[in-house]
């Protein structure tokens, strides 16, 4: 399995599993992941960008939903 579809595969469990346990946590560990290897040149400049979207994106969105609802978010 390629890099990406790993680290893909891991940011759709964390995105599952973001308000119980460690999703949001998993997904800050995927970004950092992401970055790297876009530094590394292991990933190419699209796939980081998708990545971003389904870490730093979905962080940054479902917070905002929970402080609207006044939900506390797990992280």
């Amino acid at each position: 399995m390629a890099l990406f579809d790993e680290l893909k595969a891991k940011a759709n469990y964390a995105q599952r599993d973001a308000f119980d346990g460690y999703g949001f946590d998993l997904l800050h560990e995927i970004s950092g992941m992401s970055k790297m290897a876009r530094e590394l040149n292991a990933i190419s400049s699209d796939e980081y960008l998708e990545l971003n979207q389904m870490t730093v994106y979905f962080m940054n969105t479902f917070g905002r939903q929970c402080k609207e609802r006044g939900i506390k978010p797990v992280w």
